[in-house]
């Protein structure tokens, strides 16, 4: 699962490509006529299919497709297939031997909660990846940052996800949120700022946020990581948590 920020035009999605065995399909070019990428808009009665271009690594253009390395691949989605606060579908399909099918879909908050749960992926194939705001308390969630950037409210970029807990106060006093993220449990490599907002009984939004020296200071490589609630009374509630990837960055780091 990956956690999309609100500010979600011009995005780079991190597609990694696999056969039936599991093994990576590697340099997949943007002309690759085994290659269909296509998306469909709740508004939309068929598929839309994407001319790909050849993109440039680590920057968006859209429709761009490159070739990451080991698997990986950098599709830009075209603004045109986002509908903030509805569901996108997106099929991408490389026929090597036969079809491999990789569907996503992309939540663009805001979005009712009640939503999620009616959510699901037709022919979730071997190469699957799903971008969702998940529901109440999922420990699979992925998060994706890269080297060096800012992940701020301020400027649209900060991740948020809706938390629900039925009967719990979300604005009690003394109640605090913390965040941590590493690769031996108990030790943190990355702490950044967890928050909560509209508080309410029943819910709230989690609000994660990362400066520029904090996504310098952590090295390339995937981690774990969870975000915790610390009531006034010292009880400690797990409210979400799952996989963070921290991909390089090609610019200097200072």
């Amino acid at each position: 699962m990956r956690l999309l920020p609100t500010n979600a035009t011009n995005r780079v999605l991190r597609v990694l490509l696999l056969n039936e065995a599991g093994a990576r399909i590697v340099d997949v070019g943007h002309d690759d006529a085994d290659l269909v990428v296509r998306y469909r808009r709740p508004a939309d009665s068929t598929w839309q299919t994407v001319t790909l271009v050849a993109g440039t690594p680590s920057t968006y253009t859209s429709a761009g497709w490159v070739a990451a390395g080991n698997g990986w691949h950098e599709f830009g989605l075209p603004n045109a297939a986002i509908v903030p606060g509805q569901r996108t579908e997106i099929e991408i399909v490389y026929d090597t031997n036969k079809p491999q099918i990789e569907s996503i879909d992309a939540i663009i908050p805001p979005i009712d909660p009640q939503q999620i749960a009616s959510l699901v992926v037709d022919g979730f194939g071997s190469s699957s990846v799903l971008l969702s705001v998940m529901g109440r308390f999922a420990t699979a969630s992925e998060l994706n940052l890269r080297q060096g950037d800012d992940y701020d409210n301020t400027i649209g970029t900060a991740f948020e996800k809706q938390i629900e807990l039925a009967g719990f106060d979300f604005d009690a006093a003394g109640l605090t949120v913390r965040f941590g993220a590493g690769s031996v449990p108990g030790t943190s490599l990355l702490s950044g700022t967890a928050s909560l907002h509209d508080k309410a009984v029943g819910s709230a939004k989690l609000r994660l946020e990362f400066t520029r020296s904090q996504t310098t200071a952590i090295a390339q490589g995937t981690y774990n990581w969870d975000a915790e609630l610390v009531t006034a009374g010292g009880k400690v509630i797990t409210i979400d948590g799952g996989t963070l990837n921290v991909q390089s960055s090609w610019t200097t780091l200072a």
